[in-house]
């Protein structure tokens, strides 16, 4: 794999992808985020904490799946041609992604890289054209976010990235099976929706090649709040101008999780400790360890 991208351009801002022979680079969305259209529209209290970027985000996305496919499709080729890591025939390399093959993204803010995430194919089962739409989907998310204050890349596939800063690298992480695969960002909260200092933005999406367009589409949703790590999983305290809190609880499936909250009353942020101890012994919100799904039903 590339150790870094070639010439990057002092001032730019976006995805830079770096494969094992060449780069890669997406210029960043100029859409700023907005509150959820939803709640501007009908005024639903629900969504008075729901965000989005405005952009024509399935035209995008398509965009970018038609240009890392021929991207990929070169370098995995000239991998498996140099390495003997690669264990697929030539028949199948035309549908599947070779093992060991890695690629990383990094997210760079006037020609300073912030953030990088390293996937690593762990099967010689991976499709390409779900492979395609992850890449796609980091690179749209990318790009939505770059500009962002304090960017950090949060978690992928069940597990939240344990690291001190938003600039550290990140593990590889492998991916073993061909699906969709989810993952989040944070950044700081923009000052026209910050409650109290410390709130942080939590884009999550999740990526899938649908057969029914034969294009890749994706789930995608934005809350804001204060962090608090419990456990291997995340929960986000929104004050709320009322006086009351909004809660979510943040775990396997962030892209539903975010759908949900629980409101809390007659409790403020100083409370904090008090609420994840409740809310962790609860039946509404109960920790599970991580690899293991929650039961809808008891929420």
């Amino acid at each position: 794999m590339m150790s870094h991208a070639e010439n990057v351009p002092a001032d730019f801002t976006g995805c830079v992808v770096c494969g094992y022979k060449e780069s890669l680079r997406f210029e960043q969305y100029k859409g700023k985020l907005t509150r959820h259209d939803w709640y501007e529209r009908f005024n639903y209290r629900s969504f008075y904490n729901r965000y989005e970027f405005g952009t024509e985000t399935i035209k995008n996305l398509v965009a970018k799946y038609k240009s890392v496919s021929p991207f990929f499709w070169r370098d995995t080729k000239a991998f498996a041609q140099e390495t003997e890591s690669n264990d697929v025939d030539s028949r199948e390399m035309d549908l599947y992604m070779p093992v060991d093959y890695e690629v990383c993204f990094d997210l760079y803010k006037k020609g300073e890289r912030q953030i990088e995430i390293r996937i690593k194919v762990a099967s010689n089962k991976i499709t390409r054209q779900d492979f395609y739409t992850l890449a796609a989907t980091i690179c749209d998310t990318t790009c939505h976010i770059a500009g962002q204050q304090e960017p950090k890349f949060e978690y992928f596939d069940s597990n939240w990235v344990e690291h001190e800063s938003a600039s550290t690298n990140t593990p590889a992480f492998s991916i073993t099976e061909s699906r969709s695969y989810q993952f989040a960002i944070s950044f700081s909260t923009p000052t026209e929706f910050l409650s109290v200092e410390g709130e942080r933005t939590i884009y999550c999406a999740k990526g899938f090649y649908n057969d029914l367009t034969k294009n890749p589409s994706e789930i995608f949703a934005a809350v804001s709040g204060i962090p608090v790590y419990v456990n291997g999983g995340l929960y986000l305290f929104k004050p709320m101008p009322e006086g009351t809190i909004f809660v979510y609880e943040l775990w396997h499936n962030l892209t539903s999780d975010i759908d949900k909250h629980k409101e809390l009353t007659m409790l403020g942020l100083e409370d904090m400790p008090f609420i994840v101890q409740s809310l962790t012994h609860s039946d509404s919100f109960k920790v599970q360890p991580v690899g293991r799904e929650k039961n809808e039903g008891s929420r």
